[in-house]
Formats: structure tokens, sequence, C-alpha cells
């Protein structure tokens, strides 16, 4: 079992592509896409502290919690990890997601 996501850079991928990539408040993010057949969503991950994820960020419904993979490389950071999967969320855009991931560090910063 991996410990770890995967995104891809490579622009012909359609799972786990790549899609931005940031820093906000010393924050890292990413933003891949996910495909499931003919389902189509983002995930989002932001870096954090290790030692504070398990107490700090459980009510922010994180859906992941561990390390990345990016190509042949696994970062060094731990992060946090959120996804648009839920029916209500399917049709959000890229740049609203971002904005969402971008609440989620002003949350974290408080």
């Amino acid at each position: 079992m991996k410990d770890y996501v995967l995104i891809q850079t490579n622009n012909e991928c359609q799972e786990d592509k790549l899609l931005k990539q940031g820093i906000y408040k010393k924050h890292k993010y990413f933003i891949k896409q996910t495909v499931l057949g003919d389902k189509r969503w983002f995930c989002g991950y932001i870096s954090v502290n290790p030692k504070t994820a398990k107490q700090t960020y459980p009510y922010m419904n994180a859906t992941y919690k561990g390390k990345i993979q990016i190509d042949d490389t696994v970062l060094d950071d731990f992060y946090i990890g959120f996804d648009t999967l839920e029916p209500f969320e399917t049709d959000i855009s890229l740049d609203a997601f971002e904005k969402e991931i971008i609440d989620y560090i002003d949350e974290i910063e408080k």
C-alpha cells in the first residue's frame, strides 16, 4: 500500500494530472485532476505541520493526510488533501477550487 498520492506533470496524461500549484502564506499547494470512468474531479493538497495535522485539521473535512509524489519524486513536506467528488461540488471551476484551497490556508493560519 502506497503512503503517498501521485501527481503527474505530463501534459498527455489525464489521471492525476497537475493543474495548478503555488505557495500562499508559506504553504505549498497543488491541485490535480482525478479521473474514474466518466467522472472527473479536482483534488487539492496543502503542506502543513505533520505534528499538528491530526489534532488541528480534522474539522476541515480533509480526505487525505500524508506525502505527495510528483512524477518520480516524493516530496519531503506533509500534506492534507481535499477533493470535489461530492455531488454538490462536481461543477466547481478550477479557479473556484483554488480559492477554496486559499481559504483553507487562511483557516490554518488563524
